[in-house]
């Protein structure tokens, strides 16, 4: 049996001020960051592969995560 991992991004500006996120490109606080660090810490031993939708935004998640794409 195969285990599917998903994750949402850390955190934006737009999360601090509470703001509705859809296709905007909201970076990453310092939290942000910090939060997709320790996914990749959790996922780097357990990951076969890495996917993404397409929206600008999730990039910078994957690169904190140590990924291309």
């Amino acid at each position: 049996m195969k285990t599917l991992y998903l994750m949402r991004h850390g955190e934006t500006l737009f999360n601090v001020y509470h703001r509705v996120q859809g296709a905007s490109d909201s970076p990453l606080t310092a939290r942000g960051i910090a939060q997709a660090k320790e996914a990749k810490a959790f996922f780097k031993k357990t990951w076969h592969s890495l996917h993404r939708r397409s929206v600008l935004h999730p990039g910078a998640r994957v690169r904190h995560l140590g990924a291309d794409h």
